[in-house]
């Protein structure tokens, strides 16, 4: 139970490394083995305190993606966590007047105190995940709603029990104790379920980004293939332009000229530009959303200055350029042709990555809702900067809505 615990806890604050589920398994049941080993052992609390201690810390750093200190700061705080349950269930007994001492003696009572204990402390570890937004495996604010209930309900039943046995002048009875455990063991199966839910749906939406720009990649190099074929077509011919126009000219027939040179300029003005800025993540997002906003009508101007190779993921530099391009874009369509653009800029300095995009909009687009192939809006653009310490500024004033993203390198 309290392995549960701990994996819900530190997911939320740290991502996990692609180990296997059998080195997750190992690694607790090793964890728990010593634990349980060093109860037995009589005035072992303070031994049982550091190895609970450095045990955790060393299971972060090999289950998880964190750095030294981090990882004892985690592991000190479940710790500290875990202290403060078992205070504040005593605290709440008391309420009762229950002798404290007995919750501790070896016995039905105690055993039931350790149930509760932990059911306690899976429910507040709960409430953390839920706090922390930072992390893509922290548990919803809803979902917390919904299994809060079994929760609520479970440690209400487990103090009832307690107190029955605690008073009951008669034997305590088997089925209490299974009662509880298996109130521990249902508790167990719902955060458990909730995880796997949760996991599968990032699963779900990480493929979808995935799927999604495997065909902005195909897109971009057919349309690079095309350019090249018509460069090629076209430096094929341009001499015999060139050859034409020098004969008009030379017979002072400056009509065919202008004529055949505006032949040749139309051959250039058909070859459309492909955006090519020197990352190759950033070219296949600009290179859709630069088309879309040609076939839309709107002047995309476009301030560009990265390197090769950024600290942001894939993936998220999607969700934040996919999601504010989709939006203005959809702001511009409103918009009389001569109104039309969109302004973006992307920089990086000093390991902080500035991404900046403005345009005009109609009035009334704003509380207008819209649906699009990221189907998650702004409040995405805002998870992806929190993973990355960074902030997003949204202002809209005089018709022109600006976004402004500064991502740190942690």
């Amino acid at each position: 139970m309290r392995s549960l615990s701990q994996i819900c806890f530190f997911q939320s604050l740290f991502k996990k490394k692609t180990k296997s589920i059998r080195a997750e398994i190992i690694s607790f049941f090793c964890f728990g083995a010593v634990i349980a080993l060093l109860s037995f052992v009589p005035d072992a609390s303070v031994a049982r305190i550091i190895f609970s201690v450095a045990g955790l810390f060393v299971i972060i750093l090999v289950l998880f993606d964190s750095k030294v200190f981090p990882a004892l700061f985690a592991s000190l705080s479940f710790m500290t966590i875990y202290a403060l349950t078992d205070v504040i269930v005593i605290i709440s007994f008391s309420l009762f007047k229950i002798d404290s001492n007995q919750l501790f003696q070896y016995g039905n009572v105690r055993t039931l105190f350790i149930i509760i204990s932990h059911i306690a402390l899976l429910g507040i570890i709960v409430c953390i995940s839920a706090v922390n937004k930072s992390k893509q495996g922290a548990i919803s604010s809803y979902t917390l709603l919904l299994i809060m209930p079994s929760w609520f309900s479970s440690m209400v039943l487990c103090c009832m029990l307690v107190i029955q046995a605690y008073y009951s002048e008669q034997d305590f009875h088997p089925l209490y104790l299974a009662v509880a455990l298996g109130l521990l063991y249902t508790n167990i199966l719902i955060i458990y379920f909730v995880n796997r839910i949760r996991e599968q749906e990032i699963m779900r939406h990480k493929t979808e980004l995935l799927e999604h720009h495997y065909a902005l990649e195909k897109a971009y190099y057919d349309q690079f293939i095309s350019q090249q074929e018509q460069t090629k077509a076209l430096w094929h011919d341009i001499k015999k332009y060139m050859r034409a126009m020098q004969s008009l000219v030379s017979k002072a027939n400056s009509e065919e000229a202008e004529r055949n040179f505006e032949q040749a300029q139309a051959l250039f003005d058909e070859i459309h530009s492909v955006v090519d800025i020197n990352n190759r993540a950033v070219n296949v997002i600009l290179n859709e959303y630069m088309t879309a906003a040609r076939n839309a009508g709107i002047n995309l101007e476009l301030d560009v200055q990265i390197p090769p190779e950024l600290f942001v993921i894939t993936s998220d530099l999607y969700v934040i350029l996919g999601n504010t391009l989709d939006n203005s874009i959809n702001a511009c369509s409103g918009l009389d042709e001569k109104d039309r653009y969109i302004n973006l800029q992307l920089k990086i300095h000093n390991d902080i990555l500035y991404y900046r995009i403005e345009n005009p909009y109609p009035e009334g687009h704003l509380n207008i809702k819209r649906d699009g192939i990221h189907g998650y809006g702004l409040k995405n653009v805002e998870r992806c900067a929190k993973k990355y310490r960074g902030m997003v500024d949204i202002l809209p004033e005089n018709g022109i809505f600006s976004v402004t993203v500064t991502l740190n390198n942690i």
